[in-house]
């Protein structure tokens, strides 16, 4: 372990939707493994994998709002949820706002999959009714900038999520390749201009394992993740 690194995890999957832990589980797992802040992040209203239903979400919140109270001492726990951008519209004209702004955060996912026709200010009207902190799961930066080139590129969306108050996350599952060349920096021009980037917009930079499971996460890599996430948030590269 990294000594005075504080771990965040904000990503993480249970019983609620595709895990195989409970939330109890979870948070005295990342108890032992010295994680200071865990977030959940289950799938929600989505068709793509298991996920919690709109009649469910009340229950799921009380649920990690007793764990806050029971674990607070130890640990920060935050209550969110992992939103897909696909279908778009649709995905966000079936949310129900009042119960999502009862959240401590919504992760929306598969940005950088939308339609090349969808431009980031079409989210904007939906963006506004959700009062709780917005994030984006598993995002890659490099290939969305690239999608919206003729708008500006990275610049266009840096833009869009400094103006919006959107952090974005270093997501340190092994199935992102993506996120390969961030965490470990190989291809240093390109990874090293987005880094510089994030620094100048000033966008707040999160971790998450995306786990599923206790086991799924590879301590070595998230631990990188975290170093890479406080460097920039602290504009101390």
């Amino acid at each position: 372990m990294v000594t005075g690194l504080r771990l965040i995890d904000l990503h993480n999957h249970t019983i609620w939707s595709d895990g195989i832990n409970t939330t109890l589980e979870l948070v005295e797992d990342a108890v032992s493994k010295d994680i200071k802040i865990i977030g959940f992040s289950d799938h929600f209203n989505t068709s793509k994998s298991p996920s919690i239903s709109s009649e469910q979400l009340n229950s799921y919140i009380k649920e990690i709002v007793s764990l806050k109270q029971k674990y607070g001492n130890s640990l920060e726990i935050l209550t969110g949820i992992e939103i897909n951008s696909v279908p778009f519209p649709t995905s966000f004209e079936s949310l129900p706002y009042d119960e999502i702004n009862n959240l401590d955060f919504v992760l929306i996912e598969y940005l950088d999959f939308l339609s090349d026709r969808i431009k980031l200010n079409h989210l904007e009207k939906y963006l506004k009714m959700i009062k709780c902190q917005v994030g984006l799961a598993h995002t890659d930066l490099l290939r969305l900038g690239f999608k919206h080139k003729s708008e500006g590129g990275l610049d266009y969306v840096l833009a869009f999520l400094k103006e919006n108050n959107i952090f974005w996350e270093i997501n340190s599952n092994t199935a992102y390749e993506s996120f390969d060349n961030i965490i470990y920096q190989y291809n240093k021009s390109e990874i090293n201009t987005l880094i510089e980037k994030l620094i100048s917009y000033k966008i707040k930079v999160t971790v998450g394992s995306d786990k599923h499971s206790k086991e799924d996460i590879e301590m070595g890599r998230f631990v990188r993740a975290n170093e890479l996430a406080n460097q920039i948030n602290s504009r101390k590269l």
